[in-house]
């Protein structure tokens, strides 16, 4: 837990003193909201979870991005790009889960760094819109621990990993950060305009 609230801490004061904007604005998104939604999330970790028939809910975990996910939702564009996202999420996540790993690996936060970031990096190209990004990876990588733990052990007792979540976390500042890059050099507008040249000849 120590990584996430270090992570989100850092994104905290950075974006409540103004650092980082222009990534925002790129990103379409309102410091206001930003900075509620990250408190929400660190509050949540400090929280009980909530028993829910034979299910533990964390509430920092999986609880508040569920609700910020759901508030998102209204700004997913080209839903078909953010269903190539979610399958694509979710298949990473079943391989992922599949590495054979020791009691050390397991027990490190790397492999969800490095995977985050892996995540990170391929939706940056295959999408520039954060809500097909952070929706698409949340529900996915939850999606695909549920499958696993499901198909592996036939029990899940417990929404919302720490581990998860920081990939999820890492995937989202990745993300944010290569997108943001991308379209600086024009590579948004390169995809845009080869997407309308290859229309123009079909027609």
């Amino acid at each position: 837990m120590e990584i996430n609230i270090l992570i989100l801490g850092c994104i905290f004061i950075l974006t409540l003193f103004g650092v980082g904007e222009s990534v925002l604005k790129f990103l379409h998104l309102n410091k206001i909201f930003v900075l509620i939604s990250l408190a929400l999330i660190i509050s949540g970790f400090f929280a009980p979870n909530l028993n829910l028939n034979n299910f533990s809910i964390n509430i920092g975990y999986i609880l508040m991005p569920a609700i910020i996910s759901l508030v998102l939702a209204f700004k997913i564009k080209y839903f078909s790009k953010f269903l190539a996202s979610l399958f694509l999420i979710i298949l990473l996540t079943l391989c992922y889960k599949l590495i054979p790993m020791d009691e050390f690996l397991m027990l490190s936060y790397f492999p969800a760094l490095f995977f985050g970031l892996l995540c990170g990096i391929l939706l940056a190209f295959l999408t520039n819109n954060f809500s097909n990004c952070a929706i698409s990876c949340f529900i996915g990588m939850s999606t695909g621990e549920i499958i696993f733990h499901l198909t592996r052990y036939e029990t899940f007792s417990l929404l919302g990993n720490e581990f998860i979540f920081t990939s999820v976390l890492v995937t989202i500042v990745t993300f944010s950060l290569i997108s943001f890059i991308l379209y600086k050099i024009g590579y948004y507008n390169k995809s845009i305009n080869s997407a309308t040249q290859t229309q123009s000849i079909k027609i």
